[in-house]
């Protein structure tokens, strides 16, 4: 895992014993923003970046947040180099839509494969659950399509756009070729979700070997329950 080969790399040799625990505490902290529940809380209530991008009173937003990681607020600082990480890991976690189409599709496809077949299994323990849209694979013609519309317009573009307005208060350029190549895909992958009907996704699902199947008539029988072992003594008699 992930911390085997930070012990592995030994880059925290080095470290304190109190420095080796903090640094413990930020990986598993991270981890935990990975949570897919936490993405729309963490754009509606992150106002530290937005603060000291947008509101603070700079002659030059250019170095903004350079200077205010300068300040001698220090709990400020770690605040705001948390939510910086946590952005950046976030932005990692849900990069699918970063990628080339021919790329993304194929990933995506799969993701949703996974979602539905959740669903699927949910359905066999429960007849009558409700399933969010994402499980869902016989809700409506297009579902993919707008699971991936609701994506990228609903986290990955909010996200994109903090990251962004971030790294220019840090007086990163704009222009940086990477971050273009970044948003073009993303803009790409959104307009081909948007303008796929259901003939041009079940394409694409042959072309991939991925057929969506059938809702069937009957689901299947809910698994046997094991039988609990008598509890009035017979049969424990010869």
């Amino acid at each position: 895992n992930g911390w085997a080969l930070i012990a592995e790399s030994g880059i925290a040799s080095h470290f304190t014993r109190v420095r080796y625990r903090q640094l413990r505490l930020l990986y598993i902290e991270l981890v935990i923003e990975t949570d897919p529940s936490s993405n729309f809380d963490f754009t509606r209530r992150n106002v530290t970046l937005d603060r000291v991008v947008h509101t603070m009173q700079w002659e030059s937003v250019e170095g903004a947040l350079a200077a205010f990681l300068q300040s001698p607020d220090e709990k400020a600082i770690a605040s705001t180099r948390f939510t910086l990480l946590a952005l950046i890991i976030k932005l990692a976690d849900l990069s699918n839509p970063f990628r080339p189409r021919e790329v993304a599709v194929i990933y995506a496809e799969c993701v949703m494969r996974e979602f539905f077949n959740q669903g699927d299994k949910e359905l066999i323990y429960d007849h009558s659950i409700a399933l969010p849209p994402h499980q869902d694979r016989y809700a409506y013609p297009g579902n993919m399509n707008t699971c991936q519309v609701s994506f990228i317009r609903g986290l990955v573009l909010p996200l994109l756009k903090l990251f962004t307005d971030t790294m220019d208060a840090l007086g990163t350029v704009s222009s940086d070729t990477l971050l273009q190549e970044i948003k073009a895909n993303v803009e790409m992958n959104l307009k081909a979700w948007e303008g796929n009907d259901e003939a041009q996704m079940q394409r694409e699902r042959e072309r991939l070997q991925y057929a969506t199947p059938q809702k069937p008539k009957t689901l299947p029988p809910l698994p046997n329950a094991e039988k609990e072992p008598s509890r009035d003594g017979e049969g424990e008699r010869g």
